[in-house]
């Protein structure tokens, strides 16, 4: 077990919960479902908005924006978005990802008195309109959440190394050999995926599974990253061939699949997400089963841009940025799919 931080604060979060008028701004004309919905933002303090992640009952987190180092996390549920606020003498917050029990997981700013003007990036959990700082395996540094499953196990890296926090426990989780590791994504068994650094300064995507670090390898090249872990034990991520281009790939029962090989694959440079469907959210586009629906393109009838989608949850829905109006907006790759036959 890792050191806990010697410092550690819980603060009751100042919640500005407002209704937002959700624009839906494309739909499916077979099903009148919609296609792209802007989430919108909480005015007047705050004028855009970005996405970062979804839940199956499509409860969205992410980043309220007002200017650089004076963003809130916020969580969207049930056609209200809640400003979570930050830690003490903090001024910035971001949300990453939330799970079934709306436990809200992301990095905030915080400012020690001491050195005089020292600042840090502390990992916290929000749960319950309290955000606690979850500290850090060792004193000094940052510390980042990326994810969380339903049981409350919490990943991301401070420091240098990957951790798993639970019940108030931080654990260090090791290295491939190397001096830096970084979890990223976890899923409902608490099998843990990321990279990490080998002893010859190289990248490679790693599964943490029951206190054992296992290198997933590469597709020929040098480095490799893990993105994401499904609950059927699906990894997907990017890795170099021997040419140091990069392909996205599949990692499952022990082998590591080359996407670019898979029926109509061969555009995919990189795989970000899977869902428990096997749809895998890549740079513009989602592949499932040979088939690829590209969001690439801007959406009618605003002509507007989808961008930094960041994951897809098991319904289809896929969190981001809408673009030119700067707001939070979720996407629904099956009803786009439907609408593009």
């Amino acid at each position: 077990m890792a050191l806990r931080a010697i410092l550690s604060f819980i603060v009751a979060t100042v919640m500005l919960n407002h209704p937002t008028t959700a624009q839906v701004t494309n739909v499916n004309p077979d099903s009148d479902q919609p296609v792209l919905t802007n989430i919108g933002a909480l005015p007047p303090e705050f004028n855009a908005s970005q996405a970062r992640g979804i839940n199956t009952q499509g409860h969205v987190v992410g980043s309220l924006i007002l200017r650089e180092e004076a963003n809130h996390a916020f969580l969207y549920r049930n056609g209200e978005m809640m400003d979570l606020g930050v830690l003490p003498s903090g001024t910035f917050s971001d949300a990453y990802a939330v799970n079934e029990r709306d436990q809200v997981v992301g990095t905030a700013l915080f400012s020690f008195p001491i050195p005089p003007g020292g600042r840090f990036f502390h990992a916290f959990i929000w749960d319950k309109g309290v955000m606690t700082d979850i500290g850090l395996l060792r004193p000094g540094g940052h510390s980042h959440a990326y994810a969380i499953n339903n049981r409350g196990q919490v990943v991301g890296d401070a420091g240098d190394h990957a951790f798993l926090y639970y019940q108030g426990v931080m654990t260090d989780l090791g290295t491939l050999g190397g001096s830096t590791s970084k979890a990223v994504a976890i899923n409902e068994a608490g099998a843990i995926v990321g990279n990490s650094t080998l002893a010859d300064g190289s990248k490679h995507a790693f599964l943490y599974w029951q206190g054992v670090m296992t290198d997933l390898g590469t597709l020929g090249g040098a480095n490799s990253i893990a993105s994401s872990i499904n609950n059927l034990g699906q990894i997907v991520g990017t890795s170099q061939l021997a040419d140091g281009t990069s392909h996205g790939f599949l990692y499952q029962s022990g082998q590591m699949i080359d996407l670019t090989t898979l029926p109509n694959g061969q555009d995919i440079s990189s795989a970000i997400w899977i869902n428990d469907v096997g749809q895998i959210l890549c740079d513009g586009f989602v592949y499932e089963s040979g088939r690829v629906v590209s969001f690439s393109a801007p959406l009618p009838p605003d002509n507007l841009i989808f961008v930094f989608a960041t994951q897809i949850n098991n319904r289809g829905q896929i969190p981001g940025w809408i673009l030119p109006i700067k707001q939070a907006g979720v996407l629904n790759i099956n009803e786009l799919a439907e609408s593009q036959q």
